[in-house]
């Protein structure tokens, strides 16, 4: 019985960072849409999206009753202003030729995720992982000299996912679902008022062939949001951290992919030596990681 949950724990990430390594394709598709309007549409759809899967499951009464607590409800606000600024920032590297700068972004999200983990929560770094951050720092560093100015794109995606997670730390009390569908109400009537008063695409041609096509593609921002997040939480509860490490670098992996195959993005020498740096680096971290997870059994 174990071994079948977690069989399905590993197949439900595997879909999760598969749909998210993919994702970029959905939004070169509505790349003709400004990146602020894409992102209210996900705002919008997105809450929808989360609204009817608590209504079936009878939990929806949840949501008001955890906005009640102002400090669970102030920290709800800034991680949907954490994870809308992720999503804005997402939307416009595809839209503005940065996939591949988006990818290792999410590349040294763990990395970063460490550094954050030992300065705010206090968790304790091995002399390898410790390596592993270095020879990270080493690949940022490449690539900025390479490029002549910082990764700023990579180095924005990874810190604003980095701070949500920290945020949704503080509220562990919270369902995750819950949790991600009152961040989403908090943003969803700005979100519609800047449909209703700036949306070009809302307002462009209403009822031709044209905006029936791009409204039922922006409407899917709604399942595409959400899907990867509920298969995430359903296979972290039945995997190891360790094993949802390992498997979340493929996410990356399809989006730099994407980026090269699909949106014929150019692969920079300096990318390619940053990406070797990153990768050594990951491999490092991952096998210290796994030794200590191994050590404390």
């Amino acid at each position: 019985m174990r071994n079948l949950q977690q069989s399905s724990g590993v197949l439900a990430l595997i879909g999760t960072y598969l749909l998210w390594g993919f994702i970029a394709i959905y939004f070169g598709a509505v790349s003709h849409v400004p990146p602020m309007e894409v992102l209210a549409y996900r705002v919008f759809w997105a809450a929808v999206f989360y609204g009817l899967i608590l209504l079936v499951q009878g939990r929806f009464s949840e949501v008001p009753t955890a906005m009640r607590d102002p400090r669970k409800l102030r920290l709800m606000l800034l991680a949907g202003l954490m994870i809308a600024a992720n999503w804005l920032l997402f939307i416009f590297a595809v839209s503005n030729g940065h996939a591949t700068e988006a990818s290792i972004g999410y590349y040294i999200l763990p990395l970063i995720a460490a550094v954050t983990g030992f300065a705010v929560f206090r968790e304790k770094l091995g002399r390898w992982q410790i390596v592993a951050l270095l020879i990270a720092a080493s690949g940022v560093l490449v690539l900025t000299l390479g490029l002549g100015r910082a990764p700023w794109v990579s180095l924005l995606l990874a810190g604003t996912f980095v701070i949500y997670n920290v945020i949704k730390r503080t509220l562990k009390d919270v369902p995750s679902l819950v949790s991600v569908m009152a961040e989403v109400i908090l943003l969803v009537i700005p979100a519609a008022l800047y449909l209703v008063f700036f949306g070009e695409t809302l307002w462009q041609a209403p009822l031709s062939p044209a905006w029936w096509q791009d409204q039922l593609l922006l409407m899917l921002a709604g399942p595409i949001t959400a899907i990867p997040l509920i298969l995430f939480g359903y296979g972290a509860q039945r995997v190891s951290m360790a094993t949802t490490g390992i498997i979340s670098y493929m996410n990356p992996t399809m989006q730099l992919l994407v980026a090269t195959i699909y949106f014929h993005e150019a692969l920079t020498i300096w990318h390619g030596i940053a990406l070797a740096l990153i990768w050594l680096a990951l491999a490092v971290y991952t096998g210290a990681s796994l030794r200590a997870h191994h050590a404390a059994k």
